[in-house]
């Protein structure tokens, strides 16, 4: 890849202990002894990036409401193992052991305590991924679902299977894509969804009523659910049938008056790394203009009386970008 002299003034912004206006730590090697000695056991979120050379964009970039240590001990052990880690305990693992052994790329780490529940801690994640795609036109190597290329992403160590045995079946690593199958071309992305005011107020939307789910598109789309005069999202999503998802959604209690839906289609056959770039991007966006994530986003729901439930509250998390 050729480094531009636009990428070049990139880097001391975006590698910055003050990145977003969040005050990050060091950056240390992704090793053991690095981590132990001074991540925080504390949760919060992290960077990772290539160590040396230009570097114009982050590996990856992650949350934990565990312990920064833990985490980034658990992505440690993963890629400085002999042999190629499954999807779990760390999702990130396997693409990052790949560009180790088989690019010799080694790793360097950063990260910020967060204090707060779920909704802060994805949120901040959230934003800071749409921040690096604002600032530097790119995604991160590894999120989105992204995965090194030629290989097929390994499944979680062991694999459940439905039914009343309900009896597990060991994983499968990563290997190399079978000649002749199907291949997601990962260098496939869309332009950052961005502008100054709030993400509902961009100019692209269709809108209607929820309930008018039957008349939507079938499909790829990213969308949002309000309450009909508001200005903040109640809930971000992404899908490839629109239609069908806002009949589930059309099904389900929300804690507000009058959903509505604004979209905006996509082509046929987009890939789901970019309805994911472009969902996280109206996720980020929303928490850099508002500070707290959408209220129904990232709750678990309940069965109540045959539907599901959104469980939402109203409190606002605390605003954690100082800048703007």
């Amino acid at each position: 890849m050729q480094i531009s002299a636009d990428d070049t003034a990139l880097q001391p912004q975006l590698m910055a202990e003050d990145w977003c206006g969040l005050g990050w730590g060091p950056w240390v090697p992704l090793e053991r002894e690095a981590v132990r000695r001074t991540v925080p056991l504390l949760p919060g979120v992290y960077r990772i990036r290539r160590d040396g050379g230009n570097i114009i964009r982050f590996v990856y970039i992650g949350q934990t409401s565990r312990t920064l240590r833990e985490r980034l001990l658990s992505l440690a052990a993963g890629v400085n193992g002999n042999m190629c880690p499954f999807n779990d305990p760390h999702t990130a693992a396997p693409h990052l052991w790949l560009l180790h052994k088989r690019d010799g790329v080694r790793f360097e780490c950063s990260c910020m305590p967060v204090l707060g529940d779920v909704q802060v801690l994805r949120g901040t994640e959230d934003m800071l991924l749409w921040r690096h795609r604002v600032t530097t036109g790119l995604s991160t190597e590894a999120n989105y679902g992204r995965f090194y290329p030629g290989y097929t992403r390994p499944t979680n160590r062991w694999v459940g299977r439905s039914g009343r045995s309900r009896t597990r079946t060991p994983g499968r690593r990563a290997v190399p894509v079978v000649e002749g199958s199907a291949v997601v071309d990962f260098a496939i992305s869309h332009p950052p969804l961005q502008g100054g005011a709030a993400p509902l107020q961009a100019p692209w939307w269709q809108r209607l009523p929820l309930s008018e789910a039957r008349i939507l598109p079938v499909g790829p789309a990213v969308y949002v659910v309000y309450d009909r005069g508001a200005k903040a999202a109640v809930y971000i999503g992404e899908t490839n049938g629109l239609r069908a998802r806002a009949a589930a959604h059309a099904s389900s209690l929300w804690p507000i008056l009058e959903p509505w839906l604004a979209y905006l289609s996509l082509p046929e056959r987009t890939p789901k790394h970019v309805l994911r770039e472009l969902e996280t991007d109206l996720l980020g966006w929303h928490f850099w203009h508002s500070g707290r994530a959408p209220i129904a986003q990232y709750r678990e729901r309940q069965r109540k009386a045959g539907k599901d439930v959104i469980l939402a509250t109203a409190d606002a998390s605390k605003q954690y970008c100082a800048t703007r």
